[in-house]
């Protein structure tokens, strides 16, 4: 009985190993069932793609030339980061250069050796965003684009209030004469120094004697004296509203009202410049050429001796 199994044991090694070996010629073996001719190495071929497994740096997928651009274990159809960057090749734009992984632009160059990475026009060393073709500066520095950021000079100035929209000192030029009104002397342009201007954003207005608001050429009353100013000989001064004599000088500072040439006080007609009779029953001044009815006595000036 134990002879037959040591007979059953070879038969059955002899009939498994001519299943493997041709022993056809002495130099000539093939290792592994169904590899093809001229395989590398020894062992099986799982890919068929005529290099055995233990050669393979792929040995489940088939690639013949064995590219393996980073040097490392896995030949590029079964790495996943083919140039090992640490990107894996989904990801990588440029799967094959360590140096690349990225075009933002997509023009076929790497951002690293991209010089204008979002292809606005910009160089990326005077883009504030270089990834950003809509954006290249950003005026007060808060990380929005000029683009898109409503006030540019951060001066609390809407831009589209600000006439100056990129300076933080300016924000106003009433007068358009391109000076901003926080540097500009004349605001309004109307000749008046604005420290010296009642109304240094008013081209219309400059002075304001009464200080009511009003500036004297809107106002009817400049000097606020009650008197409008077409009835105000001295419709700047309020304490002066008639020149009788037209002497310039208004008739209450003025000695002599009717310019008669007698002082008010003294004369019986300050306001009548025709008249001018003094205690007495004298006569002076031009009125010295006429007759007068009172005295029933004429004399010319050639005869006037005075009182």
């Amino acid at each position: 009985m134990n002879k037959l199994r040591i007979g059953l044991s070879v038969l059955l090694v002899s009939l498994t190993l001519s299943g493997c070996f041709d022993l056809g010629k002495d130099d000539e073996v093939k290792v592994g069932k169904g590899e093809p001719p001229g395989t590398i190495g020894t062992g099986l071929d799982s890919d068929s793609d005529g290099i055995s497994d233990d050669n393979d740096n792929c040995p489940l997928l088939s690639n013949e030339d064995q590219e393996n651009t980073d040097s490392d274990s896995m030949g590029n159809v079964c790495d996943d980061d083919d140039d090992g960057d640490g990107v894996l090749d989904s990801d990588d734009s440029f799967p094959l250069d360590s140096t690349e992984t990225t075009d933002n632009d997509n023009d076929g160059i790497g951002d690293n050796s991209d010089t204008d990475d979002d292809n606005d026009g910009f160089l990326d060393t005077v883009d504030a965003f270089p990834y950003d073709d809509t954006e290249y500066n950003d005026h007060d520095g808060d990380g929005i684009g000029d683009h898109a950021d409503t006030d540019d000079d951060q001066d609390g100035v809407l831009d589209g209030d600000d006439a100056f929209p990129f300076d933080d000192t300016e924000s106003a030029d009433y007068d358009g004469d391109g000076v901003g009104d926080n540097s500009d002397t004349d605001d309004d342009n109307d000749g008046t120094l604005d420290s010296e201007d009642d109304f240094p954003n008013d081209d219309t207005e400059s002075t304001d004697t009464d200080g009511d608001g009003i500036g004297n050429n809107a106002d009817t009353d400049d000097d606020d004296d009650g008197v409008l100013d077409g009835d105000d000989a001295f419709p700047l001064d309020e304490n002066e509203q008639s020149d009788l004599d037209g002497d310039g000088v208004g008739d209450n500072s003025d000695t002599d009202r009717d310019g008669d040439s007698v002082a008010n006080e003294d004369d019986a007609f300050p306001d009548d410049g025709n008249r001018s009779a003094v205690s007495g029953g004298g006569v002076k001044g031009p009125m010295a050429f006429a007759t007068v009815s009172l005295y029933e006595i004429d004399y010319t000036a050639d005869d006037y001796q005075g009182f």
